[in-house]
C-alpha cells in the first residue's frame, strides 16, 4: 500500500481523466486569460486541458502546458485550436531571515499562443510527422507529452542548452492525458 505519504492514486489505480483534467486546468485558465487580455475581440473559452509539465527553475515553478480552446461564441463544430502556455510561480516569503515562510504566490505567464489548428475531432493531440527523430525543442517537455512549443523559441525555461542542469524535476503526477472529443 506505500507509505502515509504515498498517494492511493499514485500507486493502486490509474487517475481518471477528471483528476488529470482538474490538475491542468488552473495552469490553461491562467493561460488563456492572459492570452484574452492580450487579444481582444478574439477570445477563446477552454475545451479541454491536455497536459502540463512542471519543474523547479531559478527558485520559481515553471509549467508548459497544452490545452485545446476555441473561438469565444462560435459554434460546437467550430475547430478548436490547440494553445501552448508557459506559467510560472513567484512565492512571497516573509522577511524573516531565520525561517522563510511562503506567505502567498503570484502567477506570472511568460507565453501564450495558439500552436496548432485542429480541423477535425480526434481521439488524439495532433502530433507533427517527423521524417527523422531530432531533438526536442524544449528540454523541459518529455517528448511523450506531445506538448508542442511556440516556433522560435517564444518561451523561456527550456529552451537553452544548460538549463537542465538547473532543473529541480518535480515528480510528473501525470500520464499521458485522456484526450477525447471536445465538446
Amino acid at each position: 500500500m506505500g507509505s502515509v505519504f504515498s498517494s492511493v492514486a499514485a500507486e493502486d489505480r490509474e487517475r481518471s481523466e477528471e483528476e488529470r483534467d482538474a490538475s491542468v486546468i488552473h495552469h490553461a485558465r491562467c493561460a488563456l486569460l492572459h492570452y484574452n487580455s492580450k487579444n481582444p475581440g478574439a477570445e477563446f473559452d477552454l475545451v479541454k486541458p491536455l497536459m502540463n509539465m512542471a519543474v523547479i527553475f531559478r527558485g520559481e515553478t515553471w509549467h508548459h502546458v497544452s490545452f485545446w480552446a476555441r473561438r469565444r461564441g462560435a459554434p460546437p463544430e467550430t475547430p478548436v485550436r490547440q494553445f501552448f502556455g508557459e506559467l510560472r510561480y513567484k512565492y512571497i516569503c516573509g522577511d524573516d531571515d531565520k525561517a522563510v515562510e511562503i506567505q502567498g504566490c503570484r502567477v506570472v505567464v511568460e507565453t501564450c499562443a495558439i500552436v496548432n489548428k485542429i480541423s477535425t475531432f480526434q481521439t488524439q493531440p495532433p502530433t507533427r510527422k517527423k521524417k527523422k527523430p531530432r531533438r526536442s525543442v524544449c528540454i523541459l517537455c518529455p517528448r511523450s507529452f506531445e506538448i508542442i512549443h511556440p516556433k522560435k523559441g517564444k518561451f523561456i525555461c527550456g529552451k537553452e542548452e544548460g538549463h537542465e542542469k538547473e532543473f529541480i524535476r518535480l515528480n510528473n503526477m501525470l500520464e499521458k492525458p485522456f484526450t477525447c472529443q471536445p465538446s
